[in-house]
């Protein structure tokens, strides 16, 4: 834990960036999700994948708009050695539901044009080795409520940042389980890290910095 604090913390001028997260997840535009369907279609066809004519929106439509938007989209990644069909394994733990929700969390915020969340992103990757928190960071733009935003305000970079993987985590478990428990899944979803991230709430960062 205390190691995750250390390597967000060398992300050059954590202030400015999180001055601009916070910017950007205060000014997101929620009714993006509306058109989720048509937004993801468009934007896998402009990015020469998924060129196909129907408009319906099945898991493979927001597996690949995803898996496009992340691997192309101008953050400065590195080519990941994982591969395609490895990153899918990822996608596949959650149900199209849910997944849509971190595809509404990246057309919520515009795909982010000024690339704000392009050194969080990197950092997040060379830590984790995997896509998970960083889909749990755009599900969090989708689910944090507007009270949660103005807390973070004057926050850290480490603390905002896991507060907004943490609200991705519990939205996207909270509405697989909720489906469970009413019948309409087998079984519950569990993704790892989740408790990383949580321990970051309720002013608990004294315990790791």
């Amino acid at each position: 834990m205390k190691d995750l604090v250390e390597r967000l913390k060398e992300i050059d001028n954590s202030e400015e960036v999180q001055k601009g997260i916070y910017r950007l997840i205060k000014d997101r535009d929620l009714s993006r999700g509306k058109f989720g369907s048509s937004e993801a279609h468009k934007y896998v066809n402009n990015h020469g994948r998924g060129k196909s004519e129907s408009h319906g929106y099945l898991k493979e439509d927001t597996i690949d708009a995803l898996i496009t938007f992340t691997d192309s989209y101008s953050l400065g990644f590195v080519p990941r050695k994982t591969g395609r069909n490895v990153d899918n394994k990822i996608y596949r733990k959650i149900n199209n539901e849910e997944l849509k929700k971190i595809w509404y969390g990246v057309l919520d915020i515009d795909c982010d044009p000024e690339r704000k969340l392009k050194p969080v992103v990197n950092k997040l990757r060379e830590i984790f080795k995997d896509e998970l928190p960083v889909l749990m960071l755009y599900a969090g733009f989708h689910f944090m409520k507007n009270q949660e935003i103005k807390e973070l305000d004057g926050k850290s970079l480490t603390e905002t940042v896991c507060t907004i993987i943490d609200a991705g985590y519990e939205g996207i478990l909270e509405k697989h389980n909720k489906k469970y428990e009413n019948g309409e899944y087998a079984g519950p979803l569990k993704l790892p890290g989740s408790d990383i991230f949580k321990k970051y709430k309720g002013g608990q960062m004294s315990l790791f910095e």
